[in-house]
């Protein structure tokens, strides 16, 4: 379309904010309605249309609402199954349907208790500076590309960007699912052996999941010259995104080991730390990429697409071993401050971890 509101870049602009309110539908629905509700409705329909196939009639009474004599028949033999409990559901409750009946459109637009604001208070300012440093850098080479390099060049980093948005997100999981794995472990332990034990097993089985997933997204990588057909046809433009492949690869084969070690971190609650750190990356990153603008404009230095994601590249490498040596740190404290308490005597846990 040839208008300005919803044509070209605006069009896609508009289509974005569908998708996010379009989401927003699906995971209210999806926390609103319970497991099986929707069916046992379908299922009262359809039983009750045969019974009565005149219902449509506007003088037809309406059919009857649906009993509620399975669930409970169902409730019971559930609780006389087993008779010592092990059909019952192990782990954390399913997500479908736990807003039923405690949620409603209103409550998007009140404000949180005092209570809730406390509980999420601490993590406002460690997950803020972690988007904040992540989009500094973005945007700084956005920057770059823009004001110092050519057109060829700026074309060559939108390509590149387009697959760095979406092969992230891949690594982004092993993140959330630490955040998920370790809290757990130190609030069901206290200061013990076994809590160590826990956290050790559960960084190996993290980091090893994270060099493969590093490995498949180089993979990925490897193969963006022969995809590159599908948003080029400039040769120079695909010369130039072959260059920045080298930076690329190497930042992906360490986003693993970094999401782990921010999930890692997170879940230890090492909040402060990682506000810190990324409250420096935040100036770091974009002081590093401005001095190659400088240099670029000064012709001091041929600076190119490539030569920014090799930059940024060892912006990840820093960030990676930064991670590690605080997860190695972690870790030996948690050990010392168990053998402590192990030597007093002063805890004692049975309880399994169930890992």
């Amino acid at each position: 379309s040839a208008s300005p509101w919803i044509g070209g870049a605006a069009g896609a602009a508009w289509a974005t904010v569908f998708s996010q309110y379009a989401a927003l539908w699906m995971f209210l629905r999806w926390f609103k309605t319970e497991p099986g509700r929707t069916r046992s409705r379908i299922a009262e329909r359809m039983r009750t249309s045969r019974r009565s196939p005149n219902f449509s009639s506007p003088h037809a009474p309406p059919p009857p609402p649906p009993t509620a004599e399975k669930d409970n028949s169902s409730a019971k033999s559930g609780g006389s199954g087993s008779g010592s409990g092990k059909g019952k559901r192990k782990g954390p409750p399913p997500s479908r349907g736990f807003l039923s009946g405690r949620f409603s459109v209103l409550d998007l637009f009140r404000l949180p208790d005092a209570k809730a604001v406390r509980e999420f208070l601490p993590y406002v300012g460690p997950v803020t500076a972690t988007a904040v440093g992540r989009i500094s850098g973005y945007l700084a080479m956005s920057h770059v590309a823009s004001s110092a390099l050519g057109t060829i060049d700026m074309a060559a980093q939108q390509i590149i960007f387009s697959f760095f948005c979406c092969l992230t997100p891949v690594c982004d999981s092993l993140n959330l699912t630490a955040q998920s794995f370790v809290p757990p472990i130190f609030s069901r332990e206290k200061r013990s052996r076994k809590r160590a034990d826990a956290l050790r097993r559960t960084l190996r089985s993290f980091l090893g999941a994270g060099v493969v997933m590093g490995a498949a997204l180089v993979g990925l990588v490897a193969m963006i010259p022969f995809l590159g057909g599908f948003f080029t046809t400039d040769v120079t433009v695909m010369s130039q995104v072959t260059t920045a492949i080298p930076g690329l690869a190497l930042f992906f084969a360490l986003s693993g080991v970094v999401c782990v070690g921010e999930g890692m971190l997170l879940g230890q609650r090492d909040l402060k730390f990682l506000g810190n750190a990324y409250g420096a990356y935040f100036f770091a990153v974009p002081a590093v990429l401005l001095r190659l603008k400088r240099r670029a404009l000064a012709g001091l230095q041929d600076v190119g697409v490539g030569t920014m994601w090799k930059t940024f590249s060892c912006y990840q490498v820093v960030r990676c071993a930064i991670w590690v040596i605080r997860m190695a740190q972690l870790q030996r404290r948690t050990e010392a401050e168990s053998e402590g308490d192990a030597a007093t005597g002063e805890i004692v846990i049975t309880e399994p971890l169930g890992l």
